[in-house]
């Protein structure tokens, strides 16, 4: 894990990218634990802060839709995208380049692969792969 802290190209707090708010969005809640590497972008929340939880780890290229919540001791690779008011639970790992669609709840613990596009709630303990993600079968994992 790098040193906690928000990379100095970061964008944290930038209004909220969505077509039905006007005004000033929530600033976000950043762990002095995690981790925010370069070029990510951490959008303000609307209804509540967009938050990143305890040695959490979003790397270069992420980015947090508006009133995204992540948990404790989350990894989220290179060029992942999370849409607006997901929540990623404590301990998930979300591989390159994968997209979350707004409002979806993936699970503590669970991994979602690389390229992964999750289109529904993701339950615990789960590894999500594919176009549209869907569960490994547990008997080859």
């Amino acid at each position: 894990m790098p040193k906690p802290g928000t990379h100095h190209s970061a964008r944290v707090g930038g209004q909220p990218e969505s077509r039905d708010f006007e005004g000033e969005g929530i600033e976000p809640l950043i762990d002095r634990t995690a981790t925010i590497s370069a070029f990510c972008s951490v959008d303000a929340g609307t209804v509540r802060p967009t938050t990143v939880g305890a040695r959490s780890w979003l790397l270069q290229h992420v980015h947090l839709g508006h009133d995204v919540i992540v948990g404790d001791g989350v990894e989220i690779a290179t060029g992942a995208v999370i849409g607006g008011g997901a929540w990623i639970g404590d301990s998930v790992k979300i591989g390159i380049n994968a997209t979350v669609l707004p409002r979806q709840v993936i699970g503590a613990g669970a991994r979602i692969g690389a390229g992964a596009v999750v289109t529904r709630d993701v339950p615990e303990g789960e590894t999500w792969v594919g176009n549209p993600a869907r569960p490994i079968d547990k008997a080859t994992q």
